[in-house]
């Protein structure tokens, strides 16, 4: 007795871009690596210390960038990912990459929370996103400080990134808000933007799975003035 079996495709187009997301990402990385390299022996080669040493120190920052992007890589499907350890190597990586030296501290609060791996992979990516945001247009060339705080209450959880720049009262739409509001809504989620004197928050709440911690949805504190319980991303010198 034969018996054929079909077994349903996944969604085309739920699949597709992250392949190609995967594999722009693999070859950014590459790119970096080979970089890298070539900084690494022209250090070897170079005829003074001084030299040698600002190579190297490239080298180190090309490291920290490569390793931003590799972190920001979709997760594989292995079951489901604690958001909150995904959330602080994501943290880790951006912060080592280029927020520590421009005096930028970013803490991240976060309650225990399991997604897939491709939500939960769009959170990162989403925090990502807000926080270039948070740099790019809160702060210049100055320093400043973002909180990061996700709750979860029932079957939904919520997400706010805040910090205490310089928020514009009317902002122009950009790239960058288009990619948040993007990923938000593969996530059946809303986002919520609120520009005020002491910053800018930026407010997401979406479904989720079942809760491995039931907690009241509250968000609290302003970026500067973070929780005790909060988790400093900063390197320790």
């Amino acid at each position: 007795m034969i018996c054929n079996t079909r077994v349903a495709a996944p969604d085309r187009k739920a699949v597709e871009p992250l392949i190609l997301v995967q594999e722009i990402t693999h070859r950014v990385v590459n790119e970096y690596a080979q970089a890298i390299t070539t900084l690494v022996l022209a250090a070897a080669d170079a005829p003074c210390p001084d030299a040698q040493g600002a190579l190297r120190q490239a080298a180190l920052r090309l490291q920290a960038f490569a390793e931003a992007h590799r972190v920001l890589q979709p997760l594989p499907s292995a079951g489901d990912v604690g958001l909150g350890d995904y959330l602080a190597r994501v943290c880790a990586a951006l912060v080592a990459a280029s927020l520590h030296e421009r005096g930028v501290r970013l803490r991240l609060v976060c309650d225990d929370i399991a997604l897939s791996p491709g939500r939960c992979w769009r959170m990162g990516m989403i925090v990502a996103e807000l926080v270039a945001n948070s740099v790019s247009h809160g702060f210049g060339d100055g320093e400043g400080a973002i909180l990061i705080e996700v709750r979860s209450s029932g079957g939904r959880f919520a997400c706010r990134v805040s910090d205490n720049g310089a928020a514009t009262s009317n902002p122009r739409r950009g790239r960058g808000s288009n990619i948040v509001e993007g990923l938000a809504t593969e996530l059946g989620g809303d986002v919520e933007w609120r520009f005020t004197p002491t910053g800018t928050c930026v407010l997401l709440t979406a479904p989720r799975g079942e809760p491995l911690l039931s907690v009241n949805l509250e968000l609290s504190g302003d970026a500067g003035e973070f929780p005790k319980d909060t988790a400093d991303a900063t390197p320790r010198t």
